[in-house]
Order: C-alpha cells, then structure tokens, then sequence
C-alpha cells in the first residue's frame, strides 16, 4: 500500500489532497509549497525536520496501516483527526469551581494557566495562552481583582 502511495509523490510536485487524506513531501513541506487548511496546518504542527519522514501520508479518517511489513497492529495514533487530538484536561484545585468549558487548546497552554492559576510566573520558554475560563475563578484572580493578599 505505501509503494502505491510513494509513486505518486515526489520531492518536486505539489501536495497530493482531497479533503479527508494527504500525502506530500517532507520538502514541500520545509518550503511551505502547500496550501493552507486545516489538515497541510496540522501536518506542519507535528513535522519535525530531524525525525519526520520524507513523505507525510496521512490517511482517511479511521484508516490505518494494519501491517506493518508483517507486524500486525490494532490501533495507532497521531492523525490529524479530532477523535485523534482531542484529549480532555481536568484541572482542580482549591477555590476552583467545577465546569465543563470546550475551547480547542493546545497542550502549551496548560502549563502557562497552571502558572496563572497559582499566582506564579509561567515556565521559562512557556508560549501557551492563559485559558481564561479556568483563571477566572482561582483565588489568584481573586485576590488580584478585590486588592487582599
């Protein structure tokens, strides 16, 4: 199955995608030759050029390779899917209260709101966004709104 897919992919053509599947060259990749949608961005937020392939495939919805040059596997994981990526976070903690929030977030953004939510500075290279649902009822943001230490 591979060996078909790698015969129409080379290094110097365009990304091949329809809208549920994707095969396009590592260098296509490196030099932004592919369009931009959801599925070339989320491609491009798991690409990493000293580990990644020379081709990223990414296959329909719940498909999968079944064998792999004869060791058989049952489920994999790391597609640009949502019942792929979307994963919940459960935060709690003292003076927090409980609600279910549905943003899309990223995973660095749980370490920059845990910060927020304690009162402490963010990590050293933490790029995430506070999440704000979660901040707004900490006893940080209490005490930093009302003046009381």
């Amino acid at each position: 199955m591979i060996s078909n897919i790698c015969s129409f992919v080379s290094y110097d053509v365009s990304p091949f995608e329809l809208s549920d599947h994707l095969a396009v060259s590592s260098t296509a990749l490196m030099q932004g030759r592919v369009p931009d949608t959801a599925l070339t961005r989320s491609v491009l937020n798991s690409h990493n050029l000293k580990r990644s392939g020379d081709i990223y495939v990414v296959f329909e919805p719940h498909w999968f390779i079944h064998d792999f040059d004869g060791l058989l596997v049952a489920s994999t994981h790391g597609s640009p899917w949502n019942y792929d990526t979307y994963v919940p976070v459960i935060i709690m903690g003292s003076g927090l209260e409980p609600k279910h929030i549905y943003p899309k977030i990223q995973t660095v953004d749980v370490a920059t709101t845990l910060s927020a939510v304690v009162g402490t500075k963010p990590p050293s290279g933490a790029g995430g966004q506070v999440l704000l649902e979660v901040v707004s009822d900490s006893p940080q943001d209490t005490q930093s709104t009302t003046g009381h230490q």
